[in-house]
């Protein structure tokens, strides 16, 4: 006390003064940091607004143009190679059947369309080897291509439709041998191809009652 007055102590003082410069500067680089914030999200949000467009443009525009492509009839018309295929799917179970549903090319050659880049990658790439084949490549070699299509050909592709062929079957013949596709898809004759070739025609041969 000095003159009847509180006095305050200087070293209070002083680090008064310091809080305040401190929260100024803190103030100051928030709004500051605040205001470039503002001033790059109405740069580079022009710019992401534009690649977005782009974006949705160039994927309407992939599936504009990949969807007269992806028919069984363009397959199966479009190059002669593919014609003796296409007039055994019409006649298959996949085209033909008292439920009025077919399957369509891309539903067993490609993988599910629900994988879109994958599905779209595949399509890609071996709709090119065709094109490239079907102008610059030896003559077609349908048994050879053939082979290789059903040795390709994984249980897991019918199975993503024929998910019941346990639930009704046709006789116990088909059962048997649907249980053994199921426990054994690697075997030779646990492969679903190896009693539905040709787009699904059965082949009743093998088809023996189990003893």
């Amino acid at each position: 006390m000095l003159n009847g007055k509180r006095d305050a102590c200087p070293t209070l003082k002083s680090h008064g003064r310091a809080a305040r410069a401190i929260r100024i500067r803190s103030g100051g680089w928030e709004r500051r940091m605040f205001r470039k914030a503002i001033g790059l999200a109405k740069r580079h949000g022009i710019t992401f607004v534009v690649g977005f467009v782009c974006a949705v443009a160039a994927f309407l525009a992939i599936n504009a143009i990949s969807a007269p492509l992806s028919t069984s009839e363009f397959c199966g018309t479009a190059c002669h190679e593919m014609e003796a295929s296409y007039e055994s799917w019409l006649e298959s179970p996949h085209y033909t059947n008292i439920y009025g549903w077919h399957s369509e090319c891309t539903d067993c050659h490609l993988p599910p369309k629900e994988q879109y880049f994958r599905h779209l990658f595949e399509k890609a790439r071996t709709g090119g080897r065709d094109v490239w084949l079907h102008y610059f490549g030896p003559e077609y070699d349908r048994a050879a291509v053939t082979a290789r299509v059903k040795a390709n050909m994984e249980n897991q592709t019918c199975l993503y439709c024929h998910k019941d062929l346990l639930v009704q079957p046709s006789s116990k013949a088909v059962k048997y041998m649907h249980k053994g596709s199921i426990q054994e898809p690697n075997d030779v004759w646990g492969k679903c191809i190896a009693c539905h070739t040709s787009h699904a025609k059965k082949t009743e041969s093998v088809l023996a009652e189990p003893e």
